[in-house]
Order: structure tokens, then C-alpha cells, then sequence
């Protein structure tokens, strides 16, 4: 969870550090457009708390968490073909944006819900600080990176590279344990794990 955490946040920020940029200089959207676009994510999470609430139990929280995150951080690779007039890439902006609200919520009520079910009592602030810095610390450097890349590479480019980067999150889960769990989380909260 801490290193799916971590590359998402490191990738997340570059892309968003490129996004924010290509919106207005590329699509030619102003500024209240783009807060529109960017307020889809709001529905978007609310639909994701709502889903998580049944589908992990229904299809497993490792398919549940790695398909979501695939979904959400994949849709993202549609931004860089967008082109034309306002008119076909609001809608579209409002589409991906609204997905990855979806996916994202879904993602972090699911996470959540493994990580208090799997950390010991006693470690369960622990547990939540050193992810938390973890992913937040990765941050300010993806930033930077999502800079330099739109710099370097121009915004287009680096959008589709700093969106490809986002998948990094997915995969991590896709190879760790978390993949394989299933519709029922083990109870290991209450283990041993007290200082």
C-alpha cells in the first residue's frame, strides 16, 4: 500500500503539474472551464463511496482495488488526443475527470478498509502516518518533474508521459498481495502490535 501510494502521488503531481498547464495553452479553455472540468471529480467521488460499499464484498477487494486504480489512473491517457473546439472536449474533460473521481474514491475507501482490517491495533496511526508521508513526500518531487517535462518535451508529450506514469500505481498493486484478496478481508487487526 505505501509504495502503490507513493508512486501514485509522485505521478499524480507530475501529471497534474502538466494538465494544469495544457488545459488553458493547449485546449484554449479559460479558467472557469477548467475549474468545471476539474469540479467532476466531486460527483465522481461520491459515486465511489457509494460503489465501494458493496463491490468489494461482491467481486473481491483485489480486483476491486487494482482494477479501479487502472481505470482511474488510465483515463488519464485520453487528455493528450484531445484537440478541437471547446464543444468536444469539455464533455470529454467532464467524462475523465468524473471517472477518475469514480475510481479514485472507490480506491481509497477500499485501501482503507484493507489497511485497518490488516494493522494491528496499536500500529494503526503509525501505519496511516508513514503512508501518508510516504505518498505526500513523493509529491513535491513529481512536481518538479512534471515541470521540467513540459519544459523539456512540450505539454502534449509530457502529459502522455506523466499520464502513462500514473499506471505505475496499479501495476504495484497488480504484483503485491493485495491483488489476491478476496471478497472477505482477514482479521489481523487485533493481533499482537502494541509498543
Amino acid at each position: 500500500m505505501c509504495l502503490a501510494s507513493a508512486a501514485f502521488q509522485f505521478s499524480l503531481a507530475a501529471m497534474m503539474t502538466v494538465y494544469l498547464l495544457f488545459l488553458p495553452r493547449e485546449l484554449h479553455l479559460s479558467g472557469t472551464t477548467v475549474g468545471l472540468a476539474l469540479a467532476a471529480t466531486g460527483p465522481g467521488a461520491l459515486l465511489g463511496t457509494l460503489l465501494a460499499a458493496r463491490m468489494p464484498s461482491r467481486f473481491g477487494y483485489g480486483p476491486v482495488l487494482v482494477s479501479a486504480a487502472a481505470l482511474g489512473d488510465g483515463v488519464f491517457l485520453c487528455v493528450p488526443a484531445l484537440h478541437g473546439s471547446s464543444a468536444v472536449t469539455v464533455p470529454a474533460l467532464l467524462a475523465i475527470n468524473f471517472v477518475f473521481g469514480t475510481a479514485g474514491q472507490l480506491v481509497n475507501v477500499t485501501v482503507m478498509a484493507v489497511r485497518q482490517a490488516v494493522t494491528p491495533d496499536g500500529m494503526q496511526g503509525r501505519a496511516a502516518a508513514t503512508i501518508a508521508f510516504a505518498g505526500m513526500g513523493t509529491a513535491p518531487l513529481g512536481s518538479l518533474l512534471g515541470g521540467f517535462l513540459a519544459m523539456e518535451w512540450g505539454l502534449r508529450a509530457s502529459l502522455l508521459v506523466t499520464a502513462a506514469g500514473m499506471m505505475s500505481s496499479p501495476v504495484v498493486m497488480a504484483l503485491s498481495p493485495l491483488a489476491r484478496l478476496g471478497r472477505a478481508l482477514p482479521d489481523l487487526a487485533g493481533r499482537a502490535g502494541d509498543p
